[in-house]
């Protein structure tokens, strides 16, 4: 069996593999952002931060809190998709190589 596609199908794989190490690190930075905004939001419910307005400033930072979050999911999950698209356009290279060596048709 012609080793010409080995390279693909590890391509392949290391670009699944950071597309799963991308995702858990945006979930990851995502959750950071969302416990870091409780947190101010408890202290401002807490009296530890403006008296007036609290509430409505804890709601403001969990809203925006979810919005980044949602942002950095879209974004991952683009870059995901097009680390996808690569590796599927290269892996079709590499069964088309494939096929044009067992065939002759170099």
């Amino acid at each position: 069996m012609p080793s010409s596609s080995s390279p693909a199908v590890s391509r392949l794989l290391e670009a699944e593999k950071s597309a799963d190490e991308i995702m858990l690190r945006a979930r990851e930075d995502a959750e950071r952002i969302v416990a870091d905004a409780r947190e101010r939001a408890e202290e401002i419910r807490g009296g530890k931060g403006p008296g007036e307005g609290g509430n409505h400033e804890a709601t403001g930072l969990r809203s925006e809190a979810g919005a980044e979050k949602a942002r950095i999911e879209r974004d991952v999950q683009l870059h995901i998709e097009r680390i996808r698209d690569m590796a599927a356009s290269r892996r079709a290279q590499a069964v088309e190589s494939l096929v044009q060596t067992l065939f002759g048709q170099s």
